[in-house]
């Protein structure tokens, strides 16, 4: 079957077979299921620890701590100079009148080359952009953090949480960080 009858059975203009397509069918970008396909992350980091703070702060290593106060009503505060996330509280455990664990949140930070599409298993919380000059983030609290690299310049940033966490848990057990060009 050639190009030209797949495309007069698709219903398509012959005209546009001239049109870029996604690789994935013989459709024009936007006229096919492949067309909003998921980000292949470049780098991907996963923390999980305890927060003893309940904080998580994303911010370039040039702004030298230079963050926005924590707004406690909203799981996400930020600007252009970095991002508070609430996360679970390393002390939100069921009893420390026995031996106990404390309690760990995980955050899965990912370096993307486009903004990823919106997924029907994900809730946004956050979305902005942070200055990143150097093309690395921190992420981590006043015990510990972690490099990781970002795009050079401006990062947009966009924080999600699985999308059964109730709208009013502040403080959730999981994060998602990630950080796409933010030209």
């Amino acid at each position: 079957m050639t190009r030209a009858s797949l495309s007069a059975l698709n219903g398509e203009d012959p005209g546009e077979r001239s049109r870029p397509q996604c690789g994935m069918c013989v459709r024009p970008f936007g006229r096919c299921a492949g067309s909003v396909r998921p980000v292949q992350p470049l780098s991907t980091a996963a923390i999980r620890r305890p927060f003893h703070w309940g904080i998580v702060i994303v911010s370039a290593p040039e702004e030298g701590g230079a963050i926005p106060d924590v707004q406690p009503d909203r799981a996400v505060t930020g600007d252009e100079h970095g991002l508070i996330a609430l996360v679970r509280h390393a002390q939100d455990v069921e009893s420390f009148a026995e031996e106990f664990d404390w309690a760990e949140a995980e955050v899965i930070v990912r370096l993307l080359p486009d903004e990823a599409p919106e997924s029907a298993d994900r809730r946004e919380v956050y979305r902005g952009k942070l200055h990143t000059p150097s093309g690395r983030v921190t992420v981590g609290d006043a015990d510990s953090e972690v490099i990781h690299p970002s795009h050079h310049g401006w990062t947009r940033v966009v924080v999600t949480v699985d999308a059964d966490v109730p709208e009013d848990d502040l403080s959730p057990d999981a994060i998602r960080v990630d950080l796409s060009p933010g030209a």
